[in-house]
This record gives structure tokens, sequence and C-alpha cells, in this order.
């Protein structure tokens, strides 16, 4: 829940509150630190390169990205120092996913203009897309020293701060923006946001009463409530507030998603289900909604509904590998045995440091009565976790299965020992010789 609710945090809390168009657009009208550096007088290589730029312009506009990379990296060998062709470059690269590139850009800008405030923000969101986190602090500090009035850069350092889990100096940094703003719900609804990441669900939880009194009809509001209450075990509570909030936003995929979490673990497999179909009604390209309602047709007994949910899961994301465990495991519970198989044989490929794949392919050439590859399979399991139990006690099994039943004995045994809960009732019926 926590890694799932992180991210959730910093779509709704912290990240994107400004559109694309709107970022491109506030890019070209930063041309204060272009106006800076250039000369009285352009150059005929600035000229030459400022004509490149207003091509690139022009492509960005219709959406033409490469062609705009490709112009500004013109008018970039044209004249290397002009500093606002590397940064239109680099929010290009940053758009498209090419993160390194966009940093050394971003660097390179920089150096060319070190005294941009706008540019170390930049920098720091690009590192953070990234997962760079070093050097975002001091980035973050070197735009503050030179716009130290800004509570804007402020608060993206505290969403920097929660990014990399320093909870402490985000602390500092809520707290300071509360002082320079007491009635901003969100504020308060982000300093909630972060007691709940620190496990300090009491504090949250109080921090929430103050959001309410600002704003007592809030979707956002109630949906933290809820999480909180479930965190704490407190189900039932945490299924109200998850309802509340839906009253509030019915279009609110996220509450429903929450509340089928809370129902499945009061037992109402059914109400799961139907709160995931409504958030795949919501948002149909979320491979973790297709594989939590997976899960819930699962307990509810309806096996083909999980497989074709766990395979809705993996084209949605292919690098998937909970739900290509999970599809064949239900492939072998629906009795598709050579699907079954396939699919533990592809997991081992992909995930050959996972114990639970071996074990998984184990268990599926059991059923094909290779016990041989089962047992090397078991074996496999056990070299990365020599106390698996699991495996300890399917490798017994295959060698009784093979007629060696002493030492799959000796393997239940040792499970026992180990704690596992099923190897007493195996031992009283496999080996009492």
């Amino acid at each position: 829940m926590i890694n799932f609710f992180t991210r959730y945090l910093l779509k709704h809390y912290s990240l994107g509150r400004n559109s694309y168009w709107g970022s491109f657009l506030l890019l070209f009208l930063c041309t204060s630190f272009a106006v800076a550096q250039m000369p009285p007088r352009f150059s005929s290589e600035r000229m030459n390169s400022i004509q490149y730029i207003q091509k690139a312009d022009v492509e960005a506009r219709w959406g033409n990205w490469q062609e705009a990379i490709f112009q500004y990296t013109n008018a970039i060998n044209v004249d290397p120092s002009n500093g606002e062709a590397y940064m239109k470059r680099s929010f290009l690269y940053e758009r498209i996913g090419r993160t390194t590139e966009a940093v050394s850009d971003y660097r390179k800008a920089l150096s060319l203009n070190p005294y941009s405030a706008y540019i170390y923000d930049r920098a720091v969101k690009v590192k953070m897309l990234n997962a760079e986190f070093k050097g975002v602090e001091s980035d973050f500090n070197k735009a503050l020293s030179i716009k130290p009035e800004s509570d804007s850069l402020l608060e993206k350092r505290l969403d920097a701060f929660i990014a990399m889990e320093n909870f402490s100096m985000a602390q500092m940094d809520i707290d300071t923006l509360i002082a320079h703003h007491p009635n901003d719900f969100y504020l308060h609804l982000k300093k909630a946001s972060l007691l709940f990441l620190e496990y300090r669900y009491s504090d949250a939880l109080e921090e929430l009463q103050i959001a309410e009194e600002l704003n007592g009809s809030s979707a956002l509001l109630e949906d933290m409530k809820g999480l909180i209450e479930h965190e704490m075990k407190n189900y039932n509570k945490a299924i109200d507030h998850f309802s509340r909030a839906i009253e509030f936003n019915p279009g609110f995929a996220v509450a429903f998603y929450n509340r089928a979490a809370s129902y499945k673990e009061v037992g109402e497999f059914e109400k799961a289900v139907n709160d995931l179909n409504k958030v795949v009604e919501l948002t149909t390209s979320n491979a973790s909604v297709f594989f939590a309602r997976a899960v819930a047709r699962k307990r509810t007994g309806d096996l083909q509904g999980a497989l074709d949910d766990y395979n809705n899961a993996i084209k949605l994301d292919s690098s998937y590998t909970e739900a290509f465990f999970n599809r064949a495991f239900t492939n072998k519970l629906l009795g598709n045995y050579l699907d079954a198989l396939a699919e533990a044989r592809v997991l081992v490929e992909e995930t050959p440091d996972d114990k639970d794949a071996w074990n998984l392919l184990g268990n599926t050439q059991m059923l094909f009565g290779e016990y041989e590859e089962a047992i090397v399979a078991y074996e496999e399991a056990l070299r990365l976790d020599p106390d698996y139990t699991d495996a300890i006690v399917n490798r017994g099994l295959a060698y009784i299965m093979s007629y060696r039943p002493i030492i799959g004995c000796e393997d239940l045994y040792h499970s026992m020992r180990l704690g596992h809960e099923k190897a007493q009732s195996l031992i009283a019926n496999f080996c009492n010789f």
C-alpha cells in the first residue's frame, strides 16, 4: 500500500499541476536568461542559431518533437554558446523520456547562465524523473538562494524530499509553507500525507481535522482518511470514508480501488470485484487495476475471469512479473497444464533469481510426472533460499513420488523442524514405515 500510495500522492498533490503546453509556453516566455547572455550586436553565428531555434519552435508547437530536436541541435552546432537552444532541447528530451540527455542539456544551460533559478528548478524535475536524486537538494538550495521568497520552489523541494524519503527535511519545509499560508487546504492535506508516510497515523488524522475545517466536502480528504484507517486495520471505517469520497466525486477511480482493497480485507470479494469493475470503466489502461481484480475474482471462484484479467495486465505491462506468476498458477488451477508449464519456464528465464518462480516450475513439472526435473527446480529455489520450506516439502514429495521415500521423508522432517504448517500431516501420510 505504501508504494502505491506514494505514487498516488506524488500524482495528486505534488506533480502535474501545470499542463505540458503551459510549461512549454512558460519556457518560451523565460527569455530573461537568454537576453542576459546576448551581446548588444548579434554575430552571424547567433543570428543563424536563432533562425534554427525559430524553426524548431514551430515544429515543437505542431508536436513534431524529433524534428524540433534536430533543429535545436543545428542551432547548437552553429552557436554552442546559445543557452536557449540547450534549454529548449532539454525540455523536449525530458518530454520523450530521454532524461539523461535532458539533464546534460540543463547542466550546459546552467554553465552558460549560472544565475537562473528557473533552470535549476527544471534540472531538479528531470533528475527526479530519472531517479537521479544526487544533487537534487543542492540544485534546489541554489535556486532558493537566488529566489529565497519563492514558496513555489520551496514546495517543489518539499516534493523532492518526499520522493527521496527524507521526511525530517520535508517536515521542516511543509511547516514553513503552512506558516506562510495557514488556510491552504492542500498544504494541510500534504502534511497529513507526509505524516502518513512516516506511519504517524494519529497525527495524520489530527492534521486532516484541520484540513476538514477548511473544506469539509473533499473527496481527496475522505480518501486519505480511508487510507489511514485501512493501514490501522480499521477496515470498516476505511470503507465508510472511501464511500464518502465516492459520494463527493463519483468519478474518483482511486477511491473505488482503495475501497476494493478494504472489502477484500473483510472478505467481501464480490463487492471488491464490483468496485474494480468501476475502476476499469474509469481507467482502462492501468495494469495494477486488472491485476487487483484478477486476485479478487480468483477468491470468488471466477478463475477464467481472473485469467482474463491477468492477460490484460500483461498486455498493458509486459514486465509485470507478478501477473505472469499468477497467470501460470491460474492456468494450473484451470487444468491448462501445458500453458502453465510454458508460463513457468518463461518466468524462470526472465526472473532466474526468483525462488517462487522455480518452485512454481517444479510444481507444474510434478503434474506431468517429471519428478527429476522438478527436483532440479526445487533445488534451484533452495539455492536462492536454503530455508524455503515450501520448496523443501515439494522436493520431499518429488523424491517420494519417484520411489525414494527415505530421502523424501528427511525433507519433510526438516521442513517440520523449520515450522512448515503442513509437514506433520504429510509425514503421517507418507512416512509411517
